[in-house]
């Protein structure tokens, strides 16, 4: 499975970390960048697997590597990526309330948590505590 995808499978002695040096500096970059994001927010810590999964998808959408300067998104599609949708991390946003009646709020306050990987779908968690997903999301 790794030769047809072009990946080399390179194995490490057991508990040592300084072995795997460089999947070690990518996991702590992300930790940074994770810690960075929840502080940045002013998100609870409960939140730091969204907060991750946004440090990851804008290091390989924004992070330039190697001699080329093409981010890991380039190298996998062959494109650039588009990242003028994306916004920051627990952005103040506003998530319209499908169950509202006539007379009720038509939206609902929240945090921007992320999006699901596959869609145009954010992921919002609303005053309230619930986390919504929903493609009907406005931005202040």
């Amino acid at each position: 499975m790794f030769r047809e995808l072009g990946l080399i499978n390179e194995t490490t002695a057991p508990n040592d970390p300084a072995g795997n040096g460089m999947a070690e500096r990518g996991i702590g970059a992300l930790k940074v960048k994770t810690r960075s994001l929840l502080r940045s927010s002013r998100m609870p810590t409960e939140y730091w697997p969204w907060a991750l999964r946004t440090a990851a998808h804008n290091h390989n959408r924004w992070d330039p590597a190697g001699k080329d300067k093409r981010t890991p998104y380039q190298l996998v599609f062959g494109i650039v990526p588009d990242v003028s949708t994306a916004k920051p991390f627990g952005a103040v946003c506003w998530v319209h309330n499908e169950k509202a009646g006539t007379w009720d709020p038509q939206g609902l306050k929240g945090k921007l948590l992320g999006f699901e990987e596959n869609s145009e779908c954010y992921v919002v968690k609303a005053e309230d505590g619930r986390i919504i997903h929903s493609r009907n999301v406005s931005f202040i």
